[in-house]
């Protein structure tokens, strides 16, 4: 369901563009308004699906919703897209054969995580606990510290995660932290070095099984 906050800001940018679609963000706005099934959409110009600059392409990364549904579910979303733009979009973008419309790349993200807890009663507790805390903190719908999901192309680090799971009850202290991204294609999981997420423009996290090491002091 739509925000009150994102449905203000949408009803906002329509009534100061006079419902024309101007910019790349009423572009956005317009796409998610038009189908409830996505939850959020990223254009960026002269750059192609794996952000590689390609002058005069137009990429529509989209977020469902209900993500990560497979080929036949994305296609019901993107043909609704193809037809919005075909009848609202200016008529050199709609017949523009340079203009990609896909779903968001998913990186899965494995948190290995050393602690230390006082109390050995306390281990399965503190295990599940971080374990659901970062399934919950890295959906890309419902996640992040705001509960509304991460934008795309924005990824958590080290600190926001630290931040998200110290707070589970019985840890003493968190030793250690490292981050293990894969990115999810048709082909397979691919290792993919945390330091190049900032190269890919149209990824979201999602959660990949933790490795949790704890120790009793």
């Amino acid at each position: 369901m739509e925000t009150i906050d994102n449905a203000a800001r949408r009803m906002f940018g329509q009534i100061s563009g006079g419902n024309r679609l101007v910019s790349l963000s009423d572009f956005e706005d317009s796409i998610c308004s038009n189908d409830r099934n996505i939850y959020s959409v990223k254009c960026i110009s002269h750059m192609d699906e794996d952000s590689k600059p390609d002058m005069g392409v137009t990429s529509i990364a989209v977020l469902p919703r209900e993500f990560m549904q497979g080929y036949e579910k994305f296609q019901g979303i993107k043909n609704k897209i193809w037809k919005f733009v075909d009848e609202k979009a200016p008529a050199t973008l709609s017949q523009s054969t340079r203009l990609r419309i896909f779903e968001v790349g998913y990186v899965e993200t494995s948190v290995s995580v050393d602690v230390i807890i006082d109390d050995f009663n306390s281990y399965q507790g503190v295990y599940k606990g971080i374990e659901s805390r970062l399934k919950e903190f890295l959906n890309p719908v419902s996640g992040n510290f705001s509960r509304r999901g991460w934008k795309i192309g924005e990824f958590p680090r080290k600190e926001f995660i630290y931040n998200y799971i110290k707070t589970v009850q019985n840890i003493k202290w968190i030793k250690n932290i490292n981050i293990f991204t894969k990115l999810i294609t048709a082909e397979g999981k691919k290792e993919l070095d945390f330091e190049e997420l900032k190269n890919h423009h149209f990824v979201v996290p999602v959660f990949g099984e933790p490795e949790v090491n704890i120790t009793v002091n």
